[in-house]
């Protein structure tokens, strides 16, 4: 899965391999969890750990498609260098309030990585001219 993640993290976005060099994943099911390579050499035997690491993205199987997490891309976002879409302010108030945004742009179809200046706000969905938001309800502004 690893070896797959990397490709695709490659392929979609340039974000080059040798970034996640101290970082391993844990999948469980179609959840995928990274973290840093040293914790898990640690002995965490006799405390209540519920998960380590962050939740990276998610593998559909069936479809055999990756989707990374808001998180992922805040953290490791800065590290693209393609599939990025670059809102004006008028955009980002509309897309961290949740709606669509309706935009033509030479990019291909599929997750991108949405970014207002400096600041990476998400993943978004990038089809037939639109990109559908993919900010977790709980992040947005209202």
């Amino acid at each position: 899965m690893r070896a797959f993640i990397l490709k695709y993290l490659r392929d979609r976005f340039g974000i080059q391999k040798k970034i996640f060099s101290d970082y391993s994943f844990i999948v469980r099911g179609e959840k995928i969890w990274i973290a840093f390579k040293d914790v898990l050499e640690k002995d965490l035997e006799g405390l209540n750990i519920e998960a380590i690491g962050l939740l990276f993205g998610r593998y559909f199987e069936k479809q055999k498609r990756f989707k990374p997490t808001t998180n992922a891309l805040q953290i490791f976002g800065r590290y693209a260098t393609k599939n990025i879409v670059e809102l004006d302010e008028k955009e980002k108030d509309m897309y961290i309030k949740g709606y669509d945004l309706e935009k033509k742009l030479n990019l291909e179809e599929g997750y991108v990585i949405v970014k207002f200046k400096n600041d990476v706000l998400g993943c978004g969905l990038y089809r037939e001219g639109k990109i559908k938001n993919q900010i977790p309800k709980a992040r947005k502004i209202i």
